[in-house]
């Protein structure tokens, strides 16, 4: 889990954001939110999950191990599909 401190609203560093959030007109597009899963990504998502349901915890734990587990592997899925469709429309 990554905590950040949100700066406090009055601080030079709190302004300082918001003018930049203000001067950003444009909104994002897919490629800057695209995220690419490796394989170890996937890897270690599955050790997650088996680690979890071998070791007894908590049925909830054991359940978002595995949604994210298979989340990954769709979205990497969806990647490889993506890549050989922009390789095969490009030759």
């Amino acid at each position: 889990m990554i905590c950040t401190r949100e700066p406090a609203q009055n601080s030079p560093e709190g302004l300082a954001l918001r003018a930049s959030l203000r001067q950003s007109t444009s909104v994002p597009t897919d490629d800057d939110l695209r995220v690419e899963i490796m394989d170890a990504d996937v890897r270690a998502a599955k050790q997650d999950w088996l680690a979890a349901r071998d070791s007894g915890a908590p049925t909830s734990i054991v359940d978002a191990t595995f949604w994210l587990y298979t989340r990954l592997m769709s979205t990497q899925a969806q990647q490889i599909a993506d890549a050989f469709r922009t390789a095969r429309d490009c030759s």
